[in-house]
């Protein structure tokens, strides 16, 4: 599982808005990769979760791709998800298309 507390090394790189099933966050978790972390944050919208994605502080070029494909995955796999925003973070997905 996918679900660990921020520590010492790892950086958020966005926060993301699902709905707030079970289902949902099974997918999410199925969809993240095992090297992203995810955590609940502490506050929601009512009906919503709010998730944090979690990075470990590498190599910026390599964080960069790797936060705007997960992002970008992420974006791709939303009809799994009866509702998906990125909340914060998507300034990922526009540095990816100015590459």
């Amino acid at each position: 599982m996918n679900v660990a507390s921020q520590s010492p090394g790892w950086q958020s790189m966005a926060t993301i808005e699902i709905d707030n099933s079970e289902h949902s966050m099974h997918e999410l978790q199925r969809i993240v990769p095992s090297y992203v972390r995810t955590r609940e944050c502490a506050e929601s919208p009512p009906g919503y979760r709010w998730v944090e994605l979690i990075l470990e502080d590498l190599n910026g070029e390599f964080e960069a791709k790797t936060a705007s494909d997960v992002l970008a995955a992420l974006q791709i796999a939303s009809a799994m998800f009866q509702t998906f925003r990125i909340v914060s973070g998507d300034q990922w997905l526009k540095r990816s298309a100015l590459a």
